[in-house]
């Protein structure tokens, strides 16, 4: 009798289990979803500000926005038709976009950078407060951003110190993206709560 009490035990775990991570698997799918056709209905706005503060580079960046736009496209797609886990997909089409900024940001010139930071720091924060992923894969993509700015700036500002890129604009993208992973972390923790408090009631 008391083995059937625990096996009756296991099995509502095991159902309750599954249930949340159900939820929770929805509810990330919804928010990647989210992050991913706001990220595409936002390029027309890039293509503005490139028009606006780089006239001499605007056609370049657009032709580099297409090409990284269709790829995220392509990469949404497949990882759907695919069945992947939408943190994996959500975390490719990001890093793809993060790269894309990062490298912009760093190889402009010092002049420029500082509008270019801010608007990469807001499509972090953007990133962070609406994906619904673990504090881990912020980090990620923080710490991806920040390489991939270190490197480009040093091959591309040989002359310029690194003090140079962090008062043009470095220094304030670190403070904002910190705090956006910093948001991120809490805001999974809260769902997290509030999905496992609707599958118990």
């Amino acid at each position: 009798m008391l083995s059937n009490i625990y096996n009756s035990n296991d099995s509502h775990e095991k159902i309750a289990r599954e249930k949340l991570f159900k939820e929770l698997n929805a509810k990330g799918l919804f928010y990647a979803n989210v992050v991913h056709w706001t990220t595409l209905f936002l390029l027309p706005l890039f293509w503005l500000l490139d028009y606006l503060f780089l006239p001499d580079k605007w056609v370049d960046l657009l032709l580099v926005r297409i090409i990284v736009t269709v790829l995220t496209y392509a990469i949404y797609v497949w990882g759907n038709s695919a069945k992947w886990p939408y943190s994996v997909t959500v975390s490719i089409f990001c890093s793809v976009n993060v790269l894309m900024n990062a490298i912009i940001c760093a190889t402009l010139p010092v002049t420029n950078m500082l509008t270019y930071f801010l608007m990469f720091a807001v499509i972090m924060l953007l990133f962070n407060i609406t994906i619904f992923w673990k504090p881990v894969y912020s980090l990620l993509q923080y710490v991806l951003a920040s390489v991939a700015i270190a490197i480009c700036f040093r091959v591309t500002h040989k002359y310029d110190g690194f003090n140079e890129l962090i008062n043009n604009g470095g220094g304030l993208f670190v403070v904002l993206g910190a705090v956006s992973c910093f948001i991120a972390g809490n805001r999974y923790e809260l769902l997290s709560r509030d999905v496992e408090r609707t599958v118990e009631e």
